[in-house]
C-alpha cells in the first residue's frame, strides 16, 4: 500500500496518562517504524548533489501572515515517487486557536509556497497514490487537488474518526459516536470497550460495506489498508507499558480474515501481518487468505513499507524478520526459509537489490537468494536514481552502480539525509524543534 498519512493533531498532547497544554512540535516524517531515514528514487545524478537553498521552519510549516498562534501538527513529504504528476511537496497541517485547520503546500524543488488552503475545522488528512489529497473533518470527507489545492469534491461521513485510502483509490473510514473514558487501574490507565464501524466507500461516498466491531483501546485508532486487507490499529497499557491491539478485515468485503482475531496487535509488511510470541521467538504471519499454519522464525520485522520504491511490488521482497540473535531472515510466501544473515540488518531496497549493513559495510544482496553481489565500506543509502544507489558517510557522498558495486562518482556533501524524493534531498539543520532546512540537488 502506497500513501502517507499526515495527521493534524489537537492542540494539547495527550499521553496514556494525562493531557497538557503544551504545544506539540513537529512530528517525524515517516512511518512510525522508518526511522529518520527515507529510500526513495531521486532524478538521476552525473555528480555529487549542491546546495540550492535554506529555509527557516516557518516558511516550510504553517506558521504564516495572520495564523501565527497556529499549533503546526505533522509535516510529511509526499514526494513525485508517490504521485509523479505532482512534484515534490511538503503538506503541513497546523490549527488556529478557534480550531481551524490550515494546509500549506510547500514546492521542496522550487523553495517556495505552492498553495494554501484553509478547513473549517480540526480535520486528519491522508494522501492516496492518486492526485487527491482527502481530510475528515469529523462529519465529511474533503477532497483538494494535490496540484492547486482546491476542493474537488466533498462527502458527508457521519462521525468519521479516522481515513485511509488504497493504491486504487478505495476509501475507509472509522466513525463511533462516543468513546467510554479510560478508568485508573494498577498497571496503569484502563481503556473501556469501544464500539466503532469499519466501512469502504465508492468514489461518490456510497456505502460498499459497513463492519461493526468492539475493541478494547483507547479512543485513538489508527487504519491503513494493505494486501488486500484494512487493519485498525489501537492501544492498551499493560503493566505500564503501552500494548498494541487490532482488528482486520478483507477489503473486498469487510469479512473477518480466517483466523485472525481480533484484539491482536499486528504489523504489516507488504502484502503480510504479523505479531509476535510472547518470548519473542516467532511470529505468526496472515494473508488476506488466512493465518499461516506454521510462524516463523524471528522477534520482529526486519524491514517496513518505507523500503519499497515506487511501483514495486509487495512480491519483490521476501517477508524479513530479525530476532535477538541479531540474524536476518528471509522466508517465501508459504513461509518456508530462503536464506540468513548472521548480523545484518536491512538498509533498502534497490534497483532489485536488498542492501544491508554488516559491520562497517553495505552489501548488496539478491533478495531471494541471499548472495552478496558487492559490498562498499563505511557508508549508508540514502536513495536510489534507480541504475545507483546514493550512499552517504561523515560528508561525503558516493553513488555506487548496482551492476557492478564500482564507484561511479563521489563528493563532498552534508552529514546526513533527512528525506529523499524526485525533488532531491533536504537535511535539517540542528537538532531543535523548529529546525531551519537546507536543500540539495
Amino acid at each position: 500500500m502506497k500513501f502517507r498519512r499526515v495527521l493534524a493533531a489537537l492542540a494539547g498532547v495527550c499521553s496514556l496518562t494525562a493531557c497538557t497544554s503544551a504545544q506539540p512540535g513537529p512530528a517525524s516524517a515517516g512511518l512510525s517504524d522508518s526511522g529518520p531515514r527515507t529510500y526513495r528514487l531521486v532524478p538521476a545524478l552525473t555528480g555529487a548533489p549542491t546546495q540550492r537553498w535554506t529555509k527557516p521552519f516557518s516558511q516550510l510549516y504553517a506558521n504564516g501572515q495572520g495564523y501565527r498562534r497556529l499549533v503546526p501538527a505533522e509535516g510529511e513529504f509526499l514526494p513525485g515517487d508517490w504521485s509523479p504528476a505532482n512534484g515534490g511537496r511538503w503538506i503541513t497541517l497546523a490549527i488556529d486557536p478557534s480550531g481551524r485547520t490550515l494546509i500549506r503546500s510547500f514546492d521542496v524543488a522550487q523553495g517556495v509556497v505552492a498553495w494554501e488552503h484553509t478547513l473549517g475545522a480540526r480535520a486528519s488528512c491522508t494522501v492516496g497514490v492518486g492526485p487527491e489529497f482527502v481530510c475528515d473533518t469529523g462529519q465529511q470527507l474533503v477532497f483538494l487537488d494535490l496540484k492547486t489545492g482546491a476542493e474537488t469534491r466533498v462527502l458527508p461521513v457521519a462521525d468519521v474518526k479516522e481515513v485511509a485510502v488504497g493504491s486504487n483509490g478505495e476509501i475507509v473510514t472509522v466513525s463511533w459516536t462516543s468513546a467510554p473514558q479510560p478508568s485508573a487501574g494498577p498497571g496503569g490507565p484502563t481503556p473501556a470497550p469501544l464500539t466503532a464501524t469499519l466501512r469502504r466507500l465508492d468514489a461518490s461516498g456510497a456505502e460498499v460495506w459497513a463492519a461493526p466491531f468492539t475493541l478494547t483501546s483507547f479512543p485513538s485508532l489508527d487504519v491503513k489498508i494493505a494486501g488486500g486487507m484494512v487493519l485498525v490499529q489501537g492501544m492498551v497499557v499493560r503493566d505500564n507499558m503501552g500494548q498494541p491491539v487490532g482488528v482486520v478485515r478483507r477489503l473486498a468485503d469487510g469479512q473477518p480474515v480466517p483466523g485472525v482475531t481480533d484484539g491482536v496487535g499486528w504489523s504489516s509488511w507488504g502484502r503480510w501481518l504479523v505479531h509476535g510470541n510472547a518470548d519473542h521467538t516467532a511470529l505468526t504471519v496472515a494473508d488476506v487468505n488466512g493465518v499461516w499454519a506454521q510462524p516463523v522464525a524471528g522477534a520482529g520485522l526486519a524491514a517496513a513499507d518505507y523500503l519499497l520504491i515506487r511501483d514495486v511490488p509487495a512480491s519483490a521482497l521476501p517477508l524479513l524478520t530479525t530476532g535477538a540473535d541479531e540474524t536476518l531472515r528471509a522466508f517465501d510466501g508459504q513461509g518456508q526459509p530462503l536464506w540468513q544473515a548472521a548480523g545484518a540488518s536491512v538498509e533498502a531496497h534497490c534497483g532489485g537489490l536488498l542492501l544491508t549493513s554488516h559491520r562497517v559495510a553495505v552489501e548488496a544482496r539478491d533478495p531471494h537468494s541471499g548472495v552478496v553481489r558487492w559490498s562498499q565500506p563505511g557508508m549508508r543509502p540514502v536513495a536510489c536514481d534507480g541504475a545507483r544507489v546514493i550512499l552517504l558517510a561523515e560528508g561525503t557522498w558516493k553513488a555506487v552502480e548496482l551492476a557492478t558495486g564500482k564507484v561511479a562518482w563521489q563528493g563532498p556533501g552534508p552529514d546526513y539525509v533527512s528525506q529523499a524524493g524526485d525533488f532531491g534531498f533536504l537535511v535539517e539543520l540542528g537538532k531543535s524543534d523548529t529546525p531551519d532546512y537546507a536543500y540539495y540537488r
